[in-house]
């Protein structure tokens, strides 16, 4: 597409957004959070992953195409992009949830989020369960409306010293 039409047609993709249709076929969308309707989604999957097998295949970076891939699946730029992204989601998700139950210990009073932590109140129910700790926790309780029965944030020196002695010494 040339140069000069793109804002036209990312205005124009935009408007049928804003009106809650399909950015590509313009059809209704059943899904508000996504850009297209189930048909385009389901057609942009399958063509992205022809693209991306197509691309390893040739030895190219699967993202962008262009830079020769040596040991992994992406060039060095696309890493860094895609770990930049992650990061800044996650820690996106972790100020989200910290802040949805109060931004600060409820033992002690700390705001800062990288010292925070979600804790079960009264323990959880599958300990061993990886799909219950770091960000899975967070998208989980987001997905939920953020619970508040049995959930509460503390500090990790709080969190430790409830799980090791029982009870925090801010408490005692």
């Amino acid at each position: 597409m040339p140069k000069n039409t793109q804002p036209y047609m990312q205005k124009y993709y935009r408007t049928r957004v804003d009106q809650g249709l399909c950015s590509q076929c313009g059809h209704p969308r059943e899904r508000m959070k996504v850009t297209t309707c189930n048909s385009c989604h389901a057609r942009d999957g399958v063509k992205t992953a022809q693209r991306r097998k197509k691309r390893l295949q040739e030895g190219t970076c699967t993202q962008c195409g262009l830079c020769p891939s040596t040991t992994t699946t992406r060039c060095d730029n696309c890493s860094g992009k895609a770990k930049t992204n992650n990061k800044t989601w996650r820690q996106r998700l972790k100020e989200e949830t910290m802040n949805a139950y109060g931004g600060k210990c409820a033992c002690c009073g700390e705001h800062t989020i990288q010292f925070l932590t979600i804790d079960h109140i009264d323990g959880r129910e599958q300990p061993s369960s990886s799909k219950t700790l770091g960000t899975s926790l967070y998208s989980t309780l987001k997905a939920k409306g953020y619970p508040t029965e049995n959930i509460q944030v503390l500090c990790f020196n709080c969190n430790s010293a409830k799980y090791q002695c029982g009870t925090c010494p801010h408490q005692a």
